[in-house]
């Protein structure tokens, strides 16, 4: 199976790049594979798909694995000392629901009609509040396994019109080949529940900053991942480790006058999808720009801790952004 490593948040100053490949390894797996999902997304029931999903799983990620190993070693760092599933049954679910979301994605390609889960929006009301005051919002994006394509299901839904800030490596493959045709598999679906995808330039972020920044002092609404990767990322106290985030969004925020909601899209046992909108980060005032944005990333991992302590399983957070 293919490499599904979520990527990580694409900082307003991202982050040295080495040189991409022309084609990666990976490539010809995704290949293969997206054919054989698309089948089980066409042909079989949604009931089905999770078990499928669990089945092959150990094909993406064995348990024997360096891979594996590395993952259980970063949950059981992260839940030291609090009551939660073993950690090598929290990083089984994972990838079996990595492989779901694919199932989840291509369902959109099926003639007919797509994938309709049902979706509970939490906190529509501080989008409506800001924008009332002529603000801006910034919505930063959990890393739960689902976000990547039921966020957007759920604010399109709800009459939000958002603009999203990505890199193009999100999706597949981070080859020449995978940006520029594999990666589009799952963008052209995440697409059709967006006003506008921003793409960030390998090299630099004038262009994506100046489109983000008219677009927030218009009043619009930006959605950003919260992640660590970019140039100065801040590391902050999360569970039994560190958090380490790129703080783009909350700098997006504090120089435009925006509002900073956090986001947290969760799977409920039933198979239904709650997506919260937390109430907005307050900045602290007269304090130093770079206590200011620390201060933002401390405040959303206390808010992240209790989603990512009750769903320990969705959380893609253990391998993007623990320190």
């Amino acid at each position: 199976m293919s490499s599904r490593e979520p990527t990580p948040e694409p900082s307003l100053t991202p982050a040295a790049t080495p040189p991409v490949k022309l084609v990666g390894a990976k490539d010809l797996m995704v290949v293969v594979e997206l054919p054989v999902l698309a089948a089980v997304s066409w042909l079989l029931p949604e009931s089905l798909w999770p078990r499928i999903a669990a089945t092959i799983s150990p094909i993406y990620c064995p348990a024997s694995s360096a891979r594996f190993r590395a993952r259980k070693d970063r949950v059981e760092r992260g839940l030291r000392g609090r009551e939660a599933a073993a950690p090598e049954a929290i990083v089984k679910k994972l990838v079996a629901a990595s492989i779901e979301a694919i199932i989840q994605n291509l369902r959109h390609y099926r003639p007919g009609g797509g994938w309709r889960p049902t979706i509970q929006l939490l906190g529509r009301e501080h989008v409506t509040v800001a924008q009332d005051n002529g603000q801006g919002v910034v919505l930063w994006v959990s890393q739960f396994i689902h976000h990547p394509l039921v966020a957007k299901l759920a604010f399109h839904q709800a009459g939000i019109a958002v603009n999203h800030l990505t890199h193009p490596r999100h999706g597949f493959s981070s080859s020449r080949f995978g940006m520029r045709f594999l990666n589009r598999i799952q963008t052209t679906v995440e697409d059709r529940f967006l006003e506008t995808r921003v793409t960030l330039a390998r090299d630099s972020a004038a262009e994506a900053t100046a489109t983000l920044r008219r677009c927030l002092e218009a009043g619009g609404v930006v959605s950003m991942t919260a992640g660590r990767a970019g140039r100065q990322p801040v590391e902050v106290p999360f569970l039994g480790a560190k958090l380490r985030l790129a703080v783009g969004a909350p700098n997006l925020a504090l120089t435009t006058g925006a509002a900073l909601l956090p986001v947290f899209p969760i799977r409920a046992s039933g198979g239904d999808f709650t997506v919260t909108i937390a109430p907005p980060i307050v900045f602290e005032p007269g304090a130093e720009p770079g206590e200011v944005l620390k201060s933002a990333a401390y405040r959303y991992a206390r808010s992240l801790e209790p989603y990512v302590a009750r769903h320990p399983d969705q959380w893609v957070g253990w391998w993007t952004c623990l320190g």
